[in-house]
């Protein structure tokens, strides 16, 4: 499907194949092998193909999808917040309260637990705030142990 769509985008641009693979730097052989289905593409390939044709990678991969039920419904858009916090894109409060890791084992065994019982709606919907504040943690732990070196070399 991603193919199709490679493909797609590619003809509406009035390019061929090999022009995409030189814009993209990659294979034509991947290229025309993607594009017909026979390989999947990779996360780096969309990227590629979606900057040679100036395009969101979204476009390419069809994303966001659609489900089938109200409940997918809100797996799929909870998926955007987990991407946003994976990619940087929703950015730390730099002031906000940290919690010790520690503190937030409570919270990371009810994800956890959510993920054992097949509870993906009420997972997704939680790990965007949960990624945010592990990874605000990480950052204090990580300044903390620089600051630290530092002081023992001085």
């Amino acid at each position: 499907m991603i193919g199709q769509r490679v493909a797609a985008a590619r003809k509406l641009r009035e390019m061929t194949g090999r022009d995409l693979a030189d814009r993209a730097h990659v294979s034509y052989s991947l290229l025309t092998k993607v594009e017909t289905g026979h390989v999947p593409a990779t996360q780096d390939f969309i990227a590629a193909c979606a900057r040679a044709l100036q395009v969101d990678p979204r476009e390419l991969t069809g994303e966001p999808y659609r489900g089938q039920t109200p409940a997918s419904d809100r797996a799929d858009a909870a998926v955007a917040g987990i991407r946003a916090v994976l990619l940087g894109d929703d950015l730390l409060d730099p002031d906000a309260p940290r919690r010790s890791l520690a503190s937030l084992q409570p919270a990371l065994a009810t994800a956890g637990g959510l993920r054992n019982v097949a509870r993906y709606v009420q997972l997704a919907e939680a790990l965007p705030g949960l990624l945010r504040e592990l990874l605000a943690t990480a950052a204090t732990i990580r300044r903390r142990g620089r600051a630290g070196s530092r002081a023992r070399s001085r």
